[in-house]
């Protein structure tokens, strides 16, 4: 077996920025084949500290929003690999949030057939409070 740290900078274009604010260590597994990119989407938002409607009377000192993603992956064995983001641009009052999610994709998916997509809901928090709106990063490389 392999052991992979997949970096940002390998498996995405940048055009801006090389920070990430969330990543992790992934384990290949023999079964898996190659590595791709996984569809995402905002589900819910919610701030980290909701205001309290009396001045002067404050409920919690969090700032940001917890975002809730739903991250589809490609085919029925597939696996969640690494997810990257970072806020990258404040645009009137919506936060621009770029974002990539690896997809592992497995040997055992190849002639399977999925009634559904496999999704997989996660939770980040964003250092942000208002809208935001999802910048999808876009995989480079060899994908087979």
């Amino acid at each position: 077996m392999k052991n992979l740290i997949v970096v940002l900078a390998a498996f995405f274009s940048l055009n801006a920025f090389a920070t990430s604010v969330f990543a992790n260590y992934v384990e290949l597994l023999d079964s898996d084949s190659y590595l791709t990119e996984a569809q995402v989407e905002i589900v819910k938002m919610a701030p980290i500290c909701p205001r309290n409607p009396q001045p002067g009377h404050v409920t919690c000192m969090g700032y940001g929003t917890k975002v809730t993603l739903k991250i589809t992956l490609n085919a029925c064995f597939d696996r969640l690999g690494p997810i990257f983001y970072d806020l990258i641009n404040v645009v009137g009052d919506k936060g621009v949030l770029a974002i990539g999610v690896v997809n592992i994709n497995s040997k055992k998916s190849v002639g399977t057939y999925c009634f559904a997509p496999n999704a997989v809901f996660k939770t980040i928090m964003v250092p942000f409070e208002g809208e935001i709106v999802l910048k999808k990063l876009r995989m480079e490389g060899q994908g087979q």
